[in-house]
């Protein structure tokens, strides 16, 4: 059968002047017939608009030439004084008019909408008011289009076949017209719809549904974007298939700007069976970054059984930068290793390895050696840059031992304040840090500052210095020796202590006797008074006794401990209006002006008991000098005394 291919609305337009005499109407009748091609009337019109001249203002209009019945305009089926009737109409109007058509599902409108006259005859046009008319040609039949038969359409003797014959070779198809002022889409339909779309909205070619091929088995080039071309090109989606490029030939990618291979899944991979696979990028850097939150995120491998990886620069550096570890991993044989070499680099830091943030850790399951044959003072040479970093060497729980067949140096002098730092914080033994010199001396010279040997923490703090022969301290200076605990020394050490006596304390002597040596209390030492020497600093008042005698004397413990001192008098010192210095021997008096002796004590109340200044009457009064108490004394173990 031939298939219906055009629809065509004809319109008579029987245009006609009638005054009627009735010549100051200014209206003109006029009829207007809707038929299809083959003249028949088109019966289902539903609406007509009847314009004014020059535009699409709907005009006013009239059943009668009196003006009387005037009409809905767009006229309708049943509008007022309607006279739409299977495709018919007719009314009293200007003379000039436009007018629009419809069958309630399309329109059709007056191409540019050019004025109609009363002298027009029988008008015809195409329509794409398909549902107006249509057309049924049998097989076999043609439509030429053209004055010159430019195109012949022809449904030929087969069934479901159209053909569109140009009369020349080079003749154009055109749907729309040119840079888009009359632009139109192209649908093609397969079994499962749209295969081939051209839209002229979105200015865009698409092939659906359809195994799609370009220049298929031919030796025709194939050009996709060139030229002066800058519009993208895509091969596939995140929702496509998989798509091949494949050639028996050379290919080349080539791009003035970037050129991105993404996918959302999966791998992106690139082989060459027998071949090389070369990344070039000439004047320009080569990128390799993976993002997946994996290990081997980025892998560079050769799997041959002898191939390797080689990663070669120019004059440039060779940067591996990481936001977590790195690792240089030889682990397919037993006798692997991993070398770093420079076999170039001759100044003395040719090979650098440098953490600016974190640390730097050589790790291994066997030795770690670091071996240099230059024959300079820093063939080996370890430096942390940072303004507070540092160098941390540490072992398990095996020794670290520093060799030298010359001098070992610790040297700090990047600040005034920096230190040479030997600690243990997990060793216990009492010898937990062990200086030794096997076939030499040891000194420890501090130029400008002071030595200090520290032990800290328990009973495990310890610090035992040992001389095979002869052992001098020389100071320039003091020599003080500050100690919490006991101090054991031999019994010809003698040792001093230096205690200053407020005013306030010195008035209450009496009630509140003042420690001179505290007790070392559990350490079995008893303390030896040799002599004391006290000061008064006069203030502005004396001191006066309450009740005469009020001397002071240097007792064990308390207030009421033994003696073993000499009494002070307090006439003549605590009176004293002027500085005053007053010498205290050994030998014990009970009482001012009584005679001298050596006292018995016992062994309980003279160990681990404390000195104490005491006045044994009652407290002075008025004054206001305080006092410098200088003792001298020794001390003795209950074993050194066989006690």
């Amino acid at each position: 059968m031939f298939k219906k291919i055009l629809t065509s609305l004809m319109v008579l337009a029987l245009v006609c002047s009638v005054s009627l005499g009735q010549p100051n109407i200014g209206t003109a009748y006029h009829e207007i017939q809707i038929v299809d091609e083959m003249g028949e009337n088109v019966t289902d019109i539903t609406s007509v608009a009847i314009y004014g001249a020059g535009g699409t203002t709907e005009s006013t209009i009239y059943a009668g030439r009196n003006k009387t019945l005037a009409m809905t305009n767009p006229v309708t089926t049943s509008s007022t004084n309607t006279t739409l009737s299977n495709g018919y109409m007719s009314w009293w109007g200007p003379g000039n008019y436009d007018f629009s058509i419809t069958d309630g599902t399309n329109t059709h409108t007056n191409s540019g909408h050019r004025d109609r006259t009363n002298s027009e005859g029988r008008i015809m046009f195409p329509s794409f008011l398909q549902s107006i008319s249509s057309t049924t040609y049998t097989d076999a039949q043609t439509i030429t289009l053209g004055t010159g038969a430019d195109w012949v359409i022809n449904a030929g003797t087969t069934d479901d076949l159209l053909t569109f014959t140009p009369a020349t070779d080079g003749a154009v198809f055109r749907v729309g017209l040119s840079a888009g002022t009359k632009s139109a889409d192209l649908q093609w339909y397969t079994a499962s719809g749209v295969g081939l779309l051209i839209s002229e909205s979105a200015n865009t070619l698409g092939i659906t549904g359809l195994t799609t091929s370009i220049n298929a088995s031919s030796n025709y080039d194939t050009s996709i974007n060139t030229g002066t071309s800058t519009g993208a090109v895509s091969i596939g989606s995140s929702t496509s298939g998989a798509w091949l490029i494949d050639g028996t030939s050379t290919g080349t990618i080539n791009a003035d700007d970037s050129i991105a291979v993404t996918v959302s899944a999966g791998t992106i991979g690139i082989a060459a069976t027998g071949g090389d696979i070369t990344i070039d990028g000439t004047d320009s850097s080569v990128i390799i970054r993976g993002t997946e939150e994996a290990a081997d995120a980025v892998l560079i491998t050769a799997d041959g059984t002898a191939g390797g990886v080689h990663i070669d620069s120019g004059t440039g550096d060779i940067t591996l930068d990481s936001g977590d570890d790195i690792f240089l991993e030889a682990n397919t044989g037993t006798g692997d290793v991993i070398s770093v070499i420079n076999t170039k680099g001759t100044s003395t830091s040719s090979i650098v390895v440098t953490s600016t943030v974190g640390g730097i850790d050589l790790d291994s399951a066997l030795s770690t050696h670091i071996t240099s044959s230059e024959e300079t003072g820093d063939a080996i040479y370890i430096y942390a840059s940072g303004t507070a970093g540092g160098v941390d060497i540490t072992s398990g729980t095996g020794d670290i031992a520093l060799v030298s067949t010359d001098d070992i140096t610790l040297t700090t002098a990047t600040a005034a304040g920096d230190q040479i730092y030997l600690l243990n914080s997990n060793g216990t033994a009492d010898d937990a840090i062990y200086l030794a010199a096997t076939a030499g001396g040891i000194t420890l010279n501090a130029a400008a500052g002071s030595v200090d040997i520290e032990a800290v923490g328990g009973t495990d703090g310890d610090i035992g210095i040992n001389a095979g022969d002869d052992m001098t301290i020389t100071a320039a200076g003091d020599l003080t020796f500050t100690i919490t605990g006991a101090m054991v020394l031999p019994n010809d050490i003698l040792l001093r202590a230096v205690v200053a006596v407020s005013s306030a304390e010195v008035l209450d002597l009496a009630d509140t006797p003042k420690s001179i040596i505290a007790s070392p209390a559990g350490t079995d030492l008893t303390i030896e008074f040799v002599r004391a020497t006290i000061a008064l600093d006069y203030g502005t008042a004396a001191y006066a006794e309450a009740s005469a005698p009020d001397d002071l004397v240097f007792r064990y413990t308390d207030g009421s401990g033994a003696i073993v001192s000499g009494l002070v008098d307090a006439t003549g010192f605590a009176t004293a209006t002027a500085d005053s210095i007053v010498f205290v021997g050994p030998t014990v008096a009970s009482a001012a002006g009584a005679a001298v002796a050596s006292v018995a004590v016992t062994e309980a109340a003279s160990t681990d008991q404390a000195l104490v200044l005491h006045n044994t009457g009652a407290d002075w009064i008025t004054g206001d000098s305080p006092l410098v108490v200088i003792v001298y004394y020794r001390l003795h173990t209950t074993a050194e005394l066989g006690l």
